[in-house]
């Protein structure tokens, strides 16, 4: 789902809800207010009006969009202004009402949250509810009237089902277009996220400025995996390195990502190095642990890192200093961690 194209929606459709309350309360007011029963009616509509309302308002401004809360409020919002607007619509004359027209905003809304099943079940209680009405009035405007109701429960189905085509065709859309982007940064061997997707996300965080750890890593003696296992069994390293890479960095702590050939890159959300050391201490003990299989042989893997904290400072060239770290690490007998500090 699309968060931010879904609060807008939403956002437009509160603030309807405060246009039409304002229209809704002069054309009572000025037209139905006759008596003190109907003083009694609007004071109880416009009560429940401002009360859920207000609290859709608050909940739209202040919970996080992913919440249950956030999700829970702007789908009861829609069940909210259904009664709304059937107890509105039989104290203004019912199927003659000049606020009948709001159905369909209501149900276009209902659309946007379940589709075409969303749009139809809120056409068909719109319905339901003005038959309602109807056989409880006063049978006057004769035919016309029921030829009027007829028109637009017709028109109350087509537009929840073109809306619900229209909603359904356009997530549908969206979702294609999310999965072929997410691909396009996907390594097709491992399923990490590929180069594009570190370059991209390393431009923003040095744009953002925020601190960070960033790490190269190589697997040692890599060709010669290949060359006396051959490349299947290097594939299969490949991939269970990575595996392994992404299971001991969870997604709140850091990102992993295929930077080429045999060498990862990872961005760690952290500028402290004892819990950066911590996290890849942990994969490095998980990986001696792991026996891999070919031709009748076992052998095992190790990785050099090299690892460099971007201070608060701005820097161009952090992954120069990394790769640098990185070549020393190698230099020095492989299978180690290299610190380092970027600065200006």
């Amino acid at each position: 789902m699309n968060f931010k194209n879904d609060h807008f929606l939403e956002r437009i459709f509160s603030l309807l809800r405060w246009f039409f309350l304002v229209v809704a309360g002069i054309v009572y007011v000025f037209y139905y207010l006759q008596t003190k029963e109907d003083t009694w009616r609007f004071a109880l509509l416009l009560g429940f009006g401002l009360l859920y309302m207000g609290t859709a308002e608050w909940v739209l401004l202040r919970a996080p969009r992913r919440s249950p809360r956030y999700s829970a409020m702007t789908k009861l919002a829609v069940g909210a202004d259904m009664a709304a607007y059937i107890a509105l619509i039989a104290f203004t004359g019912g199927t003659s009402s000049p606020l009948l027209p709001i159905a369909y905003l209501i149900i276009l809304h209902a659309s946007i949250y379940w589709n075409v099943r969303g749009g139809i079940l809120t056409a068909l209680i719109m319905n339901a509810a003005c038959f309602a009405i109807t056989l409880l009035q006063p049978a006057d405007g004769g035919p016309d009237r029921l030829l009027y109701l007829a028109l637009n429960s017709c028109f109350f189905l087509l537009v929840g089902l073109l809306g619900g085509l229209i909603v359904a065709r356009e997530r549908r859309y969206r979702n294609e277009k999310r999965f072929y982007q997410e691909l396009a940064k996907r390594d097709y061997l491992t399923g990490l996220h590929n180069h594009r997707a570190f370059q991209e996300n390393l431009q923003t965080q040095l744009r953002l400025q925020k601190p960070f750890t960033l790490v190269m890593a190589d697997i040692d003696h890599f060709k010669k995996i290949n060359d006396q296992y051959g490349h299947i069994t290097g594939d299969l390293v490949l991939k269970q390195v990575g595996h392994l890479l992404e299971a001991c960095i969870p997604d709140k702590q850091g990102t992993v990502y295929r930077y080429g050939g045999e060498e990862f890159a990872i961005i760690l959300h952290t500028q402290q190095e004892d819990a950066a050391n911590r996290l890849l201490e942990n994969f490095r003990n998980a990986l001696s642990q792991i026996s891999f299989e070919s031709i009748g042989a076992s052998f095992g893997v190790t990785m050099s890192f090299g690892a460099v904290i971007r201070s608060e400072e701005w820097t161009d060239d952090v992954v120069k200093a990394a790769d640098l770290l990185l070549y020393s690490a190698k230099k020095q007998g492989r299978n180690c961690i290299v610190w380092g500090v970027a600065n200006r």
